[in-house]
């Protein structure tokens, strides 16, 4: 679950957590989210996690909206693992349909550059998406 805000807040335990309110600049819009979910299991021995490590933000690029660029703060949890034959110490927490691991783009913005590829083909598809004057599909995507 992702929860969005302008100025709510999101109370969990004893901490009170809020999300500024959606900035825009002349080319992009920002918006912060915060992930408030239960806790999920570890990638690497399915162990459901118990301990919150640390908290960060993460940035990720989403498609255009109204001709601007799109970025999306996300606030996400690290949380360890206790299971002592797990290889993994710590984990993040990771929102279905919006973000993965090591990427900085969404999903759903992969989904559209590479139907935008797949319909353009080849190096037409890919001046598209990133023209060298950096005005194509995939502005938004950078």
């Amino acid at each position: 679950m992702v929860y969005v805000a302008s100025r709510a807040a999101v109370i969990r335990g004893r901490r009170r957590r809020t999300a500024p309110p959606p900035s825009r600049t002349a080319s992009r819009l920002r918006v912060s989210a915060v992930a408030c979910g239960p806790p999920p299991r570890c990638p690497g021995c399915r162990s459901r996690a118990r301990r919150v490590h640390s908290t960060y933000e993460r940035g990720l690029a989403e498609r255009p909206l109204t001709g601007q660029k799109l970025q999306i703060g996300l606030r996400v949890r690290r949380f360890f693992c206790d299971r002592s034959s797990c290889r993994r110490r710590t984990f993040v927490e990771q929102v279905d349909g919006l973000s993965e691991r090591y990427q900085r783009s969404s999903f759903g913005t992969r989904q559209w550059l590479r139907a935008v590829a797949v319909e353009l083909g080849g190096r037409a598809g890919e001046f598209a998406a990133f023209p060298p004057s950096g005005e194509g599909l995939g502005a938004a995507a950078a």
